[in-house]
């Protein structure tokens, strides 16, 4: 049940000297994607499926084989012709570097541009865009966008950006747009953001940015970031939700227009009270709205309480150092 590799041989083969090589190539061959493996199950006969780089190497190793006559000694080994070879095993060692291996995309290289996705114990960095580094270790260093930070990520967890989405060449800032909504008092203009399907900007009220939130979270999105920014001097906070499906997250107009790399939804609120209105207005322990007194906070409630509790169900990040837009 053991299972011994040499050039692709199980150890039975070891002992079929004696055999043809139509014969021990039978006995050899490995053609099926399923190879039994020695599991800690009970089943001793328990089968695993092979990865497509392990079915190429065992497919390189039979027909390596197949030209290998095991009655003529000293072996020579059938890839690169080196003659001399004594024994099975002095010959699978050196003929494991001679089995082609996966072929290398070109693409893959420092400076590419990568999209992290499905990271099981740091969610919070699903969705980011960032920049590869050197590769160690079977991982890729990666220079997340915006902050900086560096990650350690496997190849099996990055997209190359232009497998994701093409659109950022074409993305461009408009100052105005934001300058608009700075200028505006207006309290239906509380925040902003941007209607995919309609491809347009738009405002919210308090009332419609809570609402809007909640049914996001409805449909598996949430809260994973908040990032200040300022505009000619005044406050703001980008939130930016992402959704649980990372196919389904597509590089955020909104947050390129705050100088953010950012795939998901992302809304630009400004730091003015929810109730009154009042400018400069503390956050809420959520992060995400802003009351200048418990007395408006209190007026809020029965609104902001259900979202609140919603965002500080699952981790954000809160980001410290204010961005100047400009």
């Amino acid at each position: 049940g053991t299972f011994f590799v040499f050039f692709g041989l199980t150890e039975p083969a070891r002992h079929c000297a004696g055999h043809t090589t139509r014969e021990a190539v039978h006995l050899t061959s490995f053609s099926s994607p399923v190879a039994r493996k020695r599991t800690a199950s009970a089943n001793k006969h328990a089968y695993k499926p092979l990865h497509a780089a392990a079915r190429r190497r065992r497919s390189a190793s039979a027909q390596a084989m197949a030209a290998l006559d095991l009655n003529d000694r000293p072996f020579t080994c059938p890839t690169c012709k080196t003659p001399g070879f004594p024994s099975l095993e002095a010959l699978g060692d050196h003929a494991a570097e001679c089995i082609p291996k996966e072929p290398v995309d070109p693409r893959w290289k420092q400076g590419a541009r990568v999209k992290v996705v499905g990271l099981k114990a740091a969610k919070q960095h699903n969705g980011k865009l960032g920049t590869l580094g050197e590769p160690s270790d079977g991982r890729w260093a990666v220079a997340l966008d915006g902050s900086g930070r560096k990650l350690a990520v496997k190849r099996g967890n990055l997209q190359l950006v232009d497998e994701v989405q093409r659109e950022p060449k074409t993305l461009e800032r408009h100052h105005q747009l934001l300058a608009e909504f700075d200028g505006s008092r207006d309290p239906d203009t509380l925040a902003l953001y941007y209607h995919a399907r309609d491809k347009a900007f738009d405002a919210y009220n308090a009332s419609e940015y809570t609402s809007q939130l909640l049914r996001y979270y409805q449909h598996n999105l949430r809260v994973v970031c908040v990032s200040p920014r300022r505009i000619r001097g005044n406050d703001y906070a980008l939130v930016q939700l992402r959704h649980d499906d990372d196919e389904r997250n597509s590089l955020c107009e909104l947050a390129f227009q705050c100088q953010r790399s950012f795939c998901g939804v992302s809304i630009l609120v400004k730091q003015r009270c929810f109730t009154c209105g009042r400018p400069g207005a503390p956050a809420c322990v959520c992060a995400c709205a802003f009351f200048c007194s418990e007395r408006c906070s209190a007026e809020a409630s029965s609104s902001h309480t259900d979202l609140c509790q919603r965002i500080r169900a699952f981790p954000c990040s809160v980001e410290e150092e204010v961005l100047t837009i400009f």
